[in-house]
């Protein structure tokens, strides 16, 4: 992968609702940490973090354009090694796009709302 981080435009999106787990931060940390391993093993892009507020957890990753479906098949099959497939959405945006809203690509056509 290139080091150019302003290649990395486009934002992976990882919600969680609150509540899954004892310790919820726990859990978004271990998810974080097997997100951010596997994305650098595989080169696709970076972790940012997470947070934790409104209700939601939301992990954060940037992956380049070119990236995309294999950084969210990475991400999807690891939500999913962690048995958080039916809660969770995992939404795309274009960073270069300071307009461009949150689009949820899991579950598809899913009509749930994501907060923030």
């Amino acid at each position: 992968m290139d080091d150019e981080v302003d290649e990395l435009t486009e934002q992976i999106v990882v919600q969680l609702p609150m509540g899954l787990a004892e310790d919820d931060l726990d859990l978004r940390n271990r998810l974080g940490d097997a997100i951010e391993a596997k994305l650098a093993e595989l080169e696709l892009g970076e972790f940012d973090g997470g947070d934790i507020g409104s209700g939601t957890m939301n992990l954060f990753a940037y992956v380049a354009p070119e990236h995309w479906q294999q950084a969210f098949a990475a991400v999807h099959s690891i939500v999913d090694e962690f048995d958080l497939l039916e809660v969770a959405l995992i939404a795309r945006r274009d960073t270069s796009d300071e307009d461009a809203d949150l689009v949820i690509v899991w579950p598809e056509g899913s009509d749930r709302e994501f907060s923030y």
